[in-house]
């Protein structure tokens, strides 16, 4: 695996490695952890991809936020019933430069941060732990990426630590879906999984 896929698996795991699938308890509940915390709230915050087939919702994952602090703080994530999986394809041209945008908020990479900037995993569709490209978000409301990717079916899992329009930090994650296709029209459709193959 290239050493550019092994760093953005890294990042992924501080914010999935306090997820709970939801099949240990009826509630599906999260535990907090064991530092004391002051406060626990559940949030995301909406994430949106567009392209020339129009604007794609992110699905969300919620994260649960334990603070002490406003500098003092970590996400602890649960993957929603069923398993989080984008709801929707947007049908791009190969090429095509995509937006995913952060309305109402800025994210905000750490100061020479490595396993904690925020950014996209692209795997195949309906396929886990098998990065083929990621890259990172920057600063600011939005990051362009060009889609350099041959004709098939992928997902982008977007995470990253934003700052809202109202001040408040929220760590948010989420999944869209993209067929890379130029004989199709650019529209965006529902999602269909296949199988893992």
């Amino acid at each position: 695996m290239p050493r550019r896929w092994l760093v953005v698996a890294v990042l992924a795991l501080p914010a999935v490695a306090g997820c709970d699938s939801g099949r240990g308890g009826a509630s599906g509940t999260t535990s907090a952890p064991p530092a004391a915390t002051s406060t626990s709230v559940l949030e995301s915050h909406p994430i949106l991809l567009k392209s020339e087939a129009g604007t794609q919702d992110a699905a969300l994952m919620p994260c649960v936020r334990f603070t002490t602090s406003e500098n003092d703080w970590r996400p602890v994530c649960r993957e929603g019933v069923p398993a989080l999986r984008p709801s929707s394809l947007s049908v791009v041209r190969p090429g095509e430069t995509i937006t995913i945008s952060f309305p109402g908020a800025q994210v905000e990479n750490p100061s020479g941060c490595r396993e904690t900037c925020g950014a996209a995993l692209v795997q195949p569709l309906g396929c886990r732990d098998r990065p083929l490209d990621s890259f990172q978000l920057l600063d600011g409301d939005s990051t362009e990426w060009r889609v350099d990717l041959p004709p098939g079916r992928y997902e982008l899992d977007v995470y990253a630590e934003v700052r809202t329009d109202e001040g408040r930090k929220v760590f948010t994650m989420g999944d869209f879906g993209l067929v890379v296709d130029d004989a199709l029209s650019p529209q965006i459709r529902p999602v269909d999984l296949p199988p893992c193959g």
